[in-house]
């Protein structure tokens, strides 16, 4: 019902009761005093700090300490610290983790795909706590990503505005150059962008490889039959597999060289963290609008902004504990926070939000049996799932390329292991409502001589190292 009804027409919606479902009970129990003794309590975190109780967010500065000490500081009722969205290490395969900690210590309470959008491939997943008693605004922007946006405790207040005329009416830091009909926004600078976020140059580096590693095993396996020419065919094809490769090393080259050797993943060129607005940066990220709803009068915006609708024209839903909410991406919205429920201050707010690649594939017919036009980011979700799931009956392990375990630990039950694999109940369905018009390197490799070097080149800083790298690939290969 959510992708006929939802997803496919890109319409924002709030699941009412959300909690109910079995795959999100778990997150009832998220006291601070249950919160306070996991093992992510020890976990480092990155947490903002305003210099007042009605300075919007994201625009204090940054400290790091101790979950443990931030969940100590939040239970006191401290309105001066938000934690958000944490800057998330990069995989054996090259892409953003999961998550980081704290709530890669708390995936024993969390689902990786949320039944309710079983059919998304996860980006993130993320975790929101502070006090708020006025109420404080993220500012107004959009995400890259469909989410789905969980709310534990405290109120929300969401405005909302689509993205079709957003070049003309939103004010964007950045340029808008293009507007994919699934509402994924395209920035200046940001190279060509398909429309489920992936960059075109790393989906033709992928399908060219994809289909060489498997010329490469039908080769092999025809060596081993004993066919007649199967030598000459392994031969070329791994001349195949060795020029896709060769062309993966050129991009990661040119890659390093125009930013300064930063392996970091991004999102069509976008910094990861452009989600939310920078902490003690200079300026605001692309997708932040420069109408400050929060500071701006009415007469302010309509001087300065003359194209932009007004307060007005939002859809404002207002978000409860229990409740969660689904934005497609490029949906622009300014979230209001607010601690306790109404007419309480009390508690603070917590939420918890997953982040999915937006579908590209909008058929309403379609069921969401296939919500992309390419399975690029289903091969990847699928090429983790192992490790993950491995992970998950390791308590103590870490995430694939996230440090240590001591503060990357991973607490996920066998219980929660089964319905992430798909061996649990059918839950009974969310109430949907339009209240509105975001190990190894072995286990994902197809061609074991090829595969684990390209994670190791998607890794791999510095033009050095790089041509260190093609040449050991070319010796391995001769």
């Amino acid at each position: 019902a959510i992708w006929r009804g939802c997803i496919a027409p890109r319409q924002p919606a709030v699941l009412k009761n959300a909690l109910t479902s079995p795959d999100l009970q778990r997150l009832q129990q998220w006291s601070d005093e249950y919160l306070s003794t996991t093992v992510a309590a020890s976990a480092e975190v990155k947490v903002e700090v305003r210099g007042s109780s009605t300075e919007s967010f994201g625009r204090g500065s940054t400290i790091r300490m101790p979950f443990g000490k931030f969940l100590k500081a939040f239970a006191a009722g401290d309105d001066s610290m938000y934690l958000s969205a944490q800057e998330v290490p990069v995989g054996g395969d090259g892409h953003l983790e999961l998550c980081a900690p704290p709530v890669s210590q708390l995936l024993c309470d969390l689902p990786l795909q949320p039944q309710a959008m079983a059919c998304l491939v996860p980006q993130q997943l993320n975790l929101w706590m502070g006090h708020t008693a006025e109420g404080a605004s993220s500012g107004l922007h959009h995400d890259f990503h469909d989410n789905l946006y969980v709310l534990l405790r405290g109120r929300k207040r969401f405005r909302l505005y689509p993205p079709h005329d957003a070049a003309r009416t939103m004010y964007t830091h950045g340029r808008i150059v293009k507007i994919h009909p699934n509402g994924r926004i395209v920035y200046s600078g940001q190279g060509r962008v398909n429309p489920d976020g992936s960059s075109a140059e790393d989906v033709a580096e992928w399908e060219a490889r994809t289909q060489a590693e498997a010329a490469v095993e039908t080769a092999q396996a025809a060596v081993d039959r004993g066919e007649k020419g199967s030598a000459a065919r392994l031969a070329a094809a791994e001349e195949m597999l060795d020029e896709a490769l060769d062309n993966a090393l050129d991009m990661q080259l040119d890659d390093a060289d125009e930013s300064g050797n930063d392996s970091s993943d991004s999102e069509g060129g976008q910094p990861h963290g452009s989600h939310q607005r920078n902490t003690g940066a200079s300026h605001d990220p692309d997708s932040f609008s420069r109408v400050d709803l929060a500071a701006m009068t009415d007469t302010h915006i309509s001087k300065h902004f003359p194209a932009f609708p007004g307060r007005a024209a939002a859809v404002e839903v207002e978000l409860g504990a229990g409740q969660a909410l689904y934005l497609p991406a490029g949906m622009f919205h300014e979230v209001t926070s607010f601690s306790g429920d109404r007419g309480a201050s009390s508690g603070g707010h917590l939420a918890v939000s997953w982040w999915f690649h937006p579908p590209d594939n909008l058929d309403p017919a379609s069921g969401g049996h296939t919500p992309y036009t390419c399975d690029y980011w289903p091969a990847l979700w699928r090429s983790r799932l192992p490790q993950l799931r491995n992970l998950a009956l390791q308590p103590s392990a870490a995430l694939p390329g996230s440090g240590p375990a001591s503060t990357n630990a991973n607490g996920r039950s066998r219980s929660r292991l089964q319905e992430a694999s798909g061996s649990h109940d059918v839950i009974s369905p969310v109430e949907a409502s339009e209240e509105g018009h975001d190990q190894g390197t072995k286990a994902v490799s197809l061609h074991g001589r090829c595969r684990p070097r390209l994670s190791l080149l998607l890794n791999t800083r510095g033009r050095h190292q790089l041509m260190l790298l093609r040449g050991w690939h070319r010796r391995q290969l001769a």
